[in-house]
């Protein structure tokens, strides 16, 4: 995950559990989608050729965050804070689902892959390989 994070521009700010808190620059918008996109059968394959039962959820939303070393005096560490942390945690989801803020921030042609999911005003990777969709 760290690798891939970092090679679309990314900065993997913790683990928490079995899961990534991870930031991109508004720069870096398609190029994170996009690689959480290629991550996710791969992770997905990689945890059920264990028999574990995981499978990468993604929650992108965009907005401003504080980010800097916060902790006590001698423990201070990297990370961020504000309402769109706490936005991007509480959103849906079963695979990837991007904010209406997120979706906002990427190319035409990659929009072209989500689907709008009401009354939420989400928007979810499209699955390619089900003609019903």
């Amino acid at each position: 995950m760290a690798s891939a994070v970092k090679s679309a521009g990314g900065t993997v700010v913790k683990f928490i559990g079995d899961a990534t808190l991870i930031v991109f620059p508004e720069s870096a918008a398609d190029a994170g989608v996009r690689m959480l996109i290629e991550l996710k059968p791969a992770l997905d394959r990689f945890m059920a050729e264990r028999n574990w039962e995981c499978r990468l959820h993604v929650k992108a939303h965009f907005g401003e965050v504080v980010a800097g070393p916060f902790g006590p005096d001698g423990d201070k560490r990297f990370d961020i804070i504000g309402r769109a942390v706490n936005t991007a945690a509480m959103l849906k989801t079963d695979g990837i689902t991007l904010s209406a803020e997120a979706f906002e921030q990427l190319s035409p042609d990659l929009r072209k892959r989500f689907a709008k999911k009401a009354p939420l005003n989400t928007y979810s990777l499209v699955d390619e390989s089900r003609p019903d969709r």
